[in-house]
């Protein structure tokens, strides 16, 4: 999760300095860009599994140690 954020954070700072020529129009282009790039991100981590197998992962490595595989 947290690499979302900091994809997105990324993203916006980098096309932020990017467009910064451009004034307003440049900001809201930015601005549209990363929310596109939130979105994707978003979509990605809970449509295509990831957060499920995040869960996953936690359930298998809260067992003992004696009954993992």
């Amino acid at each position: 999760m947290i690499w979302m954020g900091l994809l997105v954070a990324t993203v916006l700072a980098g096309l932020l300095w990017a467009l910064r020529g451009f004034g307003r129009q440049g900001l809201l282009i930015a601005c549209l860009l990363t929310l596109m790039t939130a979105g994707g991100s978003a979509y990605m981590y809970w449509y295509l599994g990831a957060y499920e197998m995040s869960l996953s992962t936690e359930a298998l490595n809260a067992l003992p140690e004696d009954e993992r595989a």
